[in-house]
């Protein structure tokens, strides 16, 4: 099953407890079974620098659905108001499901 990395965008509102679900699946449509996988998510602010927070299977990250191919992301996190790198990584598999930006609009209200 040959699977490409999605890239995709997150917006995210800074300290907001948010879940973001993705539906992963191959070339073809159809679905990825991530049942029993261990996924990362690592944020970072450039390229390849310092790991600024990392999310999990073991935590943060959830697999559901008929086909174990729904990703809940459930972020709350404390960043700071700019874009940062991402990518969503299955540790199993060794492949990368996603990456992009995850760009973080900060508190306006006090």
């Amino acid at each position: 099953m040959a699977l490409s990395p999605a890239n995709q965008d997150i917006y995210y509102y800074a300290n907001d407890a948010r879940d973001k679900v993705y539906t992963v699946t191959d070339g073809d449509g159809a679905a990825v079974d991530l049942s029993g996988d261990t996924l990362t998510l690592t944020i970072r602010k450039k390229k390849g620098g310092t790991v600024v927070s990392t999310l999990s299977t073991a935590s943060e990250i959830a697999i559901s659905g008929a086909s174990n191919n729904v990703v809940t992301i459930s972020f709350n996190n404390d960043l700071d108001e700019r874009s940062y790198y991402y990518d969503l990584y299955n540790n199993t598999d060794d492949q990368t499901i996603m990456y992009g930006l995850l760009i973080v609009t900060g508190e306006v209200h006090a």
